[in-house]
C-alpha cells in the first residue's frame, strides 16, 4: 500500500497523541523518547527546529483530515555538511499502510532542499524487519551490519542495519558523458 502523509509543524491538538505515541510498545522499544516526557514541551522543542538549526522533527499527518499520524525526523549533521541521520515514530494504527515509508521519503526530499547533507542514514535493529522495508521502499540501500552499541528500549544491544541514502544531484554537475 502506498500513502500520502503531510509533513507540518507540531500543533497543540498533538499533544495528546504524541504522549499516546511515545507509550506505544513498539515505539517504546525501538525508538524510545525521554523519560520524562512533557508533550506540549517536546512539541514546542522540535518546532524550533526549523529556526535554522541543524535538524528537523516533523509531525507525520493525515493531507486530508491533519489527523497526527507519527513523527519523522532529520538530525546530526554538523556545521551544515555531512551526512545526518533519519529517525521516525508511527502509531500503531498507522502501520502497514505505507505511513512511515512516505514520511520517511518526504523528509529527506525536504532535508536534501533544507539541509543539504550530502547523504541521509538510517540505522535499525536487524530484528526489525519492518524498518529495513521502510528503509529499502525509500531509497535506502543497505550498506553494512554493524554490532549494537547503544541499548534498546528492552535495554538490550542489537546488531543494527545501516543504510544510506546519497544526494545524487549534488554530483551530477560535475559527470560528464558522451
Amino acid at each position: 500500500m502506498s500513502a500520502t502523509v503531510r509533513l507540518r509543524a507540531f500543533v497543540p491538538a498533538d499533544e495528546p497523541a504524541v504522549a499516546a505515541l511515545f507509550a506505544e510498545p513498539d515505539v517504546a522499544q525501538w525508538n524510545p523518547g525521554p523519560a520524562d516526557l512533557d508533550p506540549a514541551r517536546w512539541c514546542a522543542d522540535n518546532n524550533r527546529g526549523a529556526e535554522g538549526t541543524d535538524f528537523r522533527t516533523w509531525a507525520v499527518a493525515d493531507p486530508d483530515d491533519d489527523r497526527f499520524l507519527g513523527t519523522v525526523s532529520v538530525f546530526g549533521m554538523h556545521d551544515g555538511h555531512g551526512e545526518a541521520e533519519i529517525g521516525y515514530r508511527v502509531r500503531a494504527a498507522e502501520t502497514g499502510r505505507g505511513v512511515a515509508t512516505a514520511a520517511v521519503a518526504a523528509a529527506c526530499r525536504r532535508a536534501f532542499t533544507e539541509l543539504a547533507p550530502t547523504s541521509i542514514r538510517l540505522q535499525h535493529a536487524v530484528v526489525n524487519g519492518a524498518s529495513c522495508r521502510v528503509a529499502l521502499r525509500s531509497g535506502f540501500a543497505l550498506v553494512a551490519t554493524l554490532p549494537g552499541t547503544e541499548p534498546y528500549g528492552d535495554g538490550q544491544l542489537y546488531d543494527e542495519h545501516l543504510h544510506r541514502l546519497v544526494d545524487l544531484s549534488r554530483f551530477t554537475s560535475s559527470v560528464r558523458t558522451g
